[in-house]
């Protein structure tokens, strides 16, 4: 047996578990965040991680937000008192804040499906020293597999969305809704077992997750892959999880 039921367990132990370890995942990242005292209620799990952000961290997120794929780099503008300062002591703890800020931007922004993941810091110096408060970011590789430009990447997003809007969900509660999600995406993808696995997020995003068709109507994808395309189905029928 394969799938949960409303009636009896029965469940593919190996998919679950996988599953479960990319939430948990996801979830850990959050320890570059500052404390949340509020209560469930107020949780939007659309927005949860960029909510718990510091106004640095959200303006690193918003300019995240904002790259197209043609044009993914940005410029960070930091205080004036950085010029003359050692390389080191600026740029390191930058490039941290900017991964940190990523790896969350990455697990809620799932249409930004074609960030591939590693960024270059580009910045002027004098020596050992910053001489500009300007620095660029910049993502050197995309995934283009599912569309190189933005309209592309639009009519992408499109089928992914009609696809899920394809499922069959139960709504009578939050138990069966979360069931029906689960049992969607088992019959939709399957796990890439290969050895070794290739790096880049082309196995860790939803555009691979619902188009990827490795044998009809099934998809390879790995832990974060499935993770991606749980929250994915679950934000479009607002299941919060």
């Amino acid at each position: 047996m394969a799938r949960f039921s409303n009636s009896r367990w029965s469940i593919d132990v190996t998919k679950l578990l996988l599953v479960l370890v990319a939430l948990i995942a996801l979830v850990s990242t959050v320890t570059v965040l500052q404390s949340d005292n509020s209560s469930a209620d107020d949780v939007d799990c659309k927005t949860f991680y960029y909510d718990h952000l510091n106004d640095k961290q959200k303006e690193i997120y918003d300019k995240l937000n904002a790259m197209t794929i043609e044009n993914a780099t940005f410029d960070i503008v930091l205080d004036d008192s950085v010029i003359g300062q050692p390389i080191t002591s600026v740029i390191e703890p930058l490039k941290d804040e900017i991964n940190n800020v990523y790896l969350l931007f990455r697990q809620e922004q799932l249409y930004h499906y074609w960030i591939d993941g590693t960024f270059n810091i580009s910045y002027s110096y004098s020596g050992d020293k910053i001489a500009s408060s300007t620095v660029s970011v910049i993502f050197p590789t995309v995934i283009t597999t599912y569309g190189s430009t933005t309209a592309e990447v639009n009519t992408t997003i499109n089928s992914i969305k009609s696809i899920i809007d394809g499922f069959t969900i139960e709504t009578s509660s939050r138990y069966g809704a979360v069931n029906s999600v689960y049992n969607a995406l088992y019959d939709r993808l399957t796990y890439y077992k290969s050895e070794p696995r290739p790096g880049g997020m082309g196995l860790r995003n939803i555009a691979t997750a619902f188009l990827g068709a490795t044998y009809p109507e099934q998809s390879e994808v790995v832990c974060e892959g499935y993770a991606k395309a749980f929250k994915a189905v679950c934000d479009y029928y607002g299941i919060p999880v």
